[in-house]
C-alpha cells in the first residue's frame, strides 16, 4: 500500500521532476547516503596547538559551558604545530593524516590503565573496534566520542560474544565504561541484598549508625527525627552506593525510615526486572514523570537530549519495543503492546495524570492507551510531536490531496531539498533489502524489529476516545496541510485537541538546536 502510494506520487511528477528525482537518487547512492553500514560514523573533531591549552579536558569542559551540545567536538587533539599549504591555509589532508598518527601511536594509555579489570579491558577493545579509533578511556562518554543508537546495538552484540551481558538501554543510562562496570557490579550486589530483606535493612542501619554517630537505630526510626538533615543525607547516599545500594537524596526524603527505604529499593528492583524495556533518561524528580514511547526505528536514543532541556525535578522514562535487548517475543498487535506499556507506566506512576510523549509510529500506541484509560479516574495527557493521526493509512482522497499539494509547494520553494526529503522519508522501502543482503547480524536484528513495527502500524484500526490531545506542530508551508493534521486528531480525541507550535522541522525536532524550543512547549503542556 505504501509502495503503491509512492509510485503514484512519482507518476504524478512532470518529466523534468522525474529526471531530477533520478539524479538525486543516483547522487545519494554514489555518496553512500542510502547505505546503512556505517563503519565510520561522522564525528566533530577539533585540533589545537599544545602551547595554547593547558588541558584538553578543561578546554572541553569550557566548550560545554559555552556552546550548545551539538557544537562541542567529540574529540579534541592537541598537536605541536599545524601543517600549512603554500598559500598559507591549513593543510587539512595532512591534519587528517596526523590524526591517524595520534590515534595509532603517539598517544598511550595512562599507566593507571594497567589496573583495569578484565571487563573494562574487554569493553575498551570493543568500543575502539566499533567506534574506529583509539585510545578510548574508561571515562570517555560514548555519545560524546561518536556513539549513537545503531552503534550501541553493535556494542551490545560484541559484548555478548565476550560473555558480558549488556542491553542497549544500559548504555543509554550509563554512558562511560566506568559507569557501566560500576552499575553492573552494584546491580549484582543490590540483587543479592534484595533477595535477603533482613540483610538489606541491616546494611542500611549500619550506614545510618555510622553517619549519625550513635546506635542502636531501629528500622522504624525516622531519619530526620533522630538527627538527620540534608547534608547527612548526602553522606548516607554516598556510603550506600559504595555498599552497592543505589540511592539518591530525594528517595531519603520520600522514605524516611530504614523499613520504608528497604521497601522502596525492593519495589524499584521488582519494577526494573519486570519492565526491563523501560529505561530512565532522568531518574530524579518529585513531579509526574514524562513517558516517551519509541518510534518506528525501534530505539529511544533520540529522546536523550530531553534530559538537558526539560525542567529539573521531573523524571523522564523511555519505553523500548520488546525483543530489542533480548530474545523476548515481539508484540503481535498495537492493542497488546499498549496494554503492556500502560501496565509498566502505572507501576512507575500508580496515580495522577499520565504525560505520554509520542511521535510517528508511537502515535498509534498513544491513541490505544487513551482508549484503555477511558473509564479511569486518572487521565492521559497525550503529547503528540508533529504527527498526523493514522499517518500510514492516510490514503483517502482528502489526505492524498493535502499531501500532494504540500509536496508541490515545498518543491516549488526548493526543488532539491524537497526531492531529498521525499527520498529520505522513504528510505525504509530500500533499507530492508540492503540489510538483508549486506547487513551485519546486529543490523538484521534491528531490521526484524522495525519490520514488525511497520506491520503493527499498518494493521492497527484507529478508534475514537473521550480523551484529549496536546498537539505540537512545526510550521508548515501549506496551512491547509497543517489544518489537515489538526483535523485528523479532532476526529479521534473527543475531549479536544489543543495545538502548540515549535521551531524546526519534523526530522530535526529532537536534535539541537530545535529540541530547546520543543522542550519549552512540553514543559508548558505537562500536567501534575
Amino acid at each position: 500500500m505504501m509502495k503503491q502510494s509512492t509510485i503514484n506520487k512519482i507518476q504524478q511528477l512532470t518529466q523534468e521532476e522525474k529526471q531530477l528525482l533520478k539524479l538525486k537518487i543516483k547522487d545519494l547512492v554514489n555518496n553512500g547516503t542510502l547505505k546503512t553500514n556505517k563503519n565510520h560514523p561522522k564525528k566533530l573533531v577539533a585540533f589545537v596547538r599544545k602551547s595554547e591549552v593547558e588541558s584538553v579536558e578543561n578546554l572541553k569542559i569550557f566548550l560545554k559551558k559555552s556552546l550548545p551540545n551539538y557544537m562541542v567536538p567529540n574529540k579534541i587533539h592537541a598537536i605541536s604545530e599545524f601543517p600549512f599549504l603554500p598559500n598559507g591555509k591549513v593543510d587539512r589532508k595532512k591534519v587528517l593524516e596526523l590524526k591517524t598518527t595520534l590515534n595509532g601511536t603517539v598517544h598511550s594509555r595512562n599507566t593507571s590503565d594497567k589496573d583495569l579489570n578484565d571487563t573494562e579491558q574487554k569493553l575498551i577493545a570493543i568500543w575502539e573496534d566499533v567506534l574506529g579509533f583509539s585510545p578510548i578511556k574508561v571515562n570517555d562518554n560514548f555519545f560524546e566520542i561518536g556513539g549513537d543508537s545503531i552503534l550501541s546495538i553493535q556494542i551490545v552484540s560484541k559484548a555478548k560474544k565476550e560473555g558480558i551481558q549488556l542491553k542497549a538501554n544500559q548504555l543509554f543510562e550509563y554512558q562511560t565504561i566506568s559507569e557501566l562496570v560500576s552499575y553492573t557490579k552494584a546491580q549484582e550486589t543490590e540483587n543479592a541484598l534484595v533477595d535477603n530483606p533482613n540483610e538489606l535493612e541491616n546494611k542500611l542501619i549500619t550506614i545510618w549508625e555510622d553517619v549519625l554517630g550513635f546506635s542502636p537505630i531501629r528500622v522504624d526510626d525516622n531519619f530526620f527525627e533522630i538527627g538527620g538533615d540534608s547534608i547527612l543525607s548526602i553522606q548516607i547516599v554516598s556510603k550506600a552506593r559504595k555498599a552497592g545500594i543505589q540511592l539518591n537524596a530525594n528517595q531519603l526524603f520520600q522514605s524516611q525510615t530504614v523499613r520504608e527505604l528497604a521497601t522502596l529499593i525492593f519495589e524499584r528492583q521488582h519494577i526494573a526486572k519486570k519492565w526491563d524495556f523501560v529505561t530512565s533518561i532522568r531518574k530524579e524528580g518529585s513531579k509526574n514523570p514524562l513517558f516517551c514511547i519509541h518510534s518506528g526505528g525501534g530505539h529511544v536514543f533520540f529522546y536523550g537530549l530531553l534530559r538537558d532541556y526539560i525542567k529539573e525535578d521531573r523524571p523522564i522514562y523511555a519505553i523500548e519495543p520488546l525483543g530489542l535487548n533480548d530474545e523476548t517475543e515481539m508484540h503481535k498487535d498495537i492493542e497488546s503492546m499498549s496494554k503492556t506499556y500502560l501496565e509498566a507506566i502505572k507501576d512507575i506512576q500508580p496515580q495522577g495524570t499520565l504525560n505520554i510523549l509520542v511521535n510517528c509510529f508511537s502515535t498509534a500506541v498513544g491513541n490505544e492507551i487513551c482508549i484503555l484509560m477511558q473509564n479511569s479516574k486518572d487521565k492521559v495527557n497525550l503529547i503528540v510531536a508533529d504527527t498526523m493521526a493514522s499517518p500510514w493509512n492516510a490514503i483517502d482522497k482528502e489526505s492524498l490531496s493535502a499531501r500532494r499539494k504540500y509536496f508541490i509547494k515545498r518543491f516549488l520553494r526548493n526543488p532539491i531539498k524537497a526531492v531529498g526529503m521525499f527520498i529520505s522519508d522513504r528510505k525504509y522501502l530500500v533499507e530492508p533489502y540492503i540489510v538483508k543482503y549486506f547487513g551485519k547480524d546486529f543490523e538484521k536484528d534491528l531490521e526484524r524489529i522495525k519490520a514488525n513495527l511497520r506491520k503493527l502500524s499498518l494493521d492497527y484500526i484507529w478508534k475514537a476516545h473521550n480523551g484529549y490531545v496536546s498537539l505540537i506542530l512545526t510550521e508548515k508551508i501549506d496551512e491547509r496541510f497543517q489544518n489537515h493534521v489538526i483535523k485528523s486528531w479532532e476526529k479521534l480525541a473527543k475531549g479536544g485537541v489543543k495545538t502548540y507550535f515549535t521551531k524546526g522541522h519534523h526530522n530535526t525536532l529532537f536534535t539541537e538546536p530545535d529540541i530547546e524550543s520543543l522542550s519549552k512547549q512540553i514543559d508548558a503542556i505537562i500536567q501534575d
